[in-house]
């Protein structure tokens, strides 16, 4: 059942909703939004979790504030209760993030099962349809704009033994930049994020299944490429802030960026602020 820690109306302020955002990096996109005078609504599928988050943030001086909904966006009827919890707290929903995803790694598709590829698909690709959809249906009469989190495989590239999380983000690359077609004549907008590789607890889960013999080489490879949820959630928020942009897809981690990071002296290090 949907739940928050408050209720008044904030008119004149713009609200973002955001999926899977009570941890990395939906969290760390919603701090940075609240620090810019954004309010946000944090959903997950645990109001505990989503109260926690919430209340551990803070907008400075903005007057901001954060609501905690449950949300299952597998669920059409979760996702009505989270678009009315928002709306009725603030008054509007101007931003739509679609961040809540699952990867489930380390198999090819040949041996991928089948309750790991259905739970991939529902979330990751009916589950944001639905939260599209119901973005959308709250953005009718005053228009706003919707972010779809995109990752591995959304340029087309196949990624080894990440084939089934991969097919998922490439249909979601398709879904948003066909939903921004037909809504071109609309008052709403639909764009991608494209973040990188973001060490967040899903991918510390399944970093930890990688064979010793093979930890190594991918570890260099990790920490080349990846970066804090906070670093890609502060890169997000300005984008969100500021961009009028419509059917484009942002990337954080380019191909200039990377080459930047091969030329550094002193080689990166991401992984050590995880070990335990």
């Amino acid at each position: 059942m949907s739940n928050s820690t408050g209720n008044t109306r904030t008119p004149g302020t713009r609200t973002a909703v955001i999926t899977g955002s009570s941890h990395g990096l939906g969290y760390a996109m919603a701090q940075a939004l609240l620090e810019r005078g954004i309010n946000v609504v944090v959903s997950g599928p645990s109001i505990a979790s989503c109260r926690r988050a919430a209340a551990s943030m803070t907008g400075g001086s903005s007057g901001a504030r954060a609501l905690a909904v449950s949300c299952d966006i597998r669920s059409r009827r979760s996702l009505d209760r989270l678009s009315r919890a928002a709306r009725s707290a603030f008054g509007h929903v101007d931003i739509w993030i679609n961040n809540a995803g699952v990867a489930l790694t380390g198999t090819d598709l040949a041996t991928v099962t089948e309750d790991e590829w259905r739970l991939m698909v529902d979330i990751n690709l009916t589950g944001t349809l639905l939260a599209c959809q119901t973005a959308v249906a709250a953005m009718t009469n005053s228009g706003g704009v919707i972010y779809n989190v995109l990752g591995a495989g959304a340029d087309g590239v196949p990624v080894p033994r990440m084939g089934a999380y991969a097919t998922t983000k490439a249909g979601l690359t398709f879904l948003t930049r066909s939903l921004a077609q037909e809504l071109t004549a609309s008052s709403s907008r639909v764009d991608g994020l494209s973040p990188g590789l973001v060490m967040t607890e899903g991918f510390l889960r399944e970093h930890a299944k990688i064979p010793e013999d093979s930890r190594v080489e991918r570890e260099k490879v990790v920490n080349l490429i990846a970066d804090h949820p906070q670093t890609v959630g502060r890169w997000a928020a300005r984008i969100i802030d500021t961009s009028k942009a419509h059917d484009r897809v942002f990337s954080w981690l380019t191909p200039a960026k990377i080459r930047r990071r091969q030329a550094l002296k002193r080689p990166r290090d991401i992984l050590s602020r995880y070990r335990t």
